[in-house]
């Protein structure tokens, strides 16, 4: 059970960390 957790934890930060790229890559887009 613990694993589930653990692989739910590391999909939802990589998911996070997905969308903070995207809006950083947005933001450097409308700055150039």
């Amino acid at each position: 059970m613990e694993g589930f957790g653990f692989l739910d934890a590391a999909r939802a930060s990589q998911r996070m960390s997905a969308l903070v790229i995207l809006g950083i890559s947005d933001l450097l887009d409308k700055a150039f």
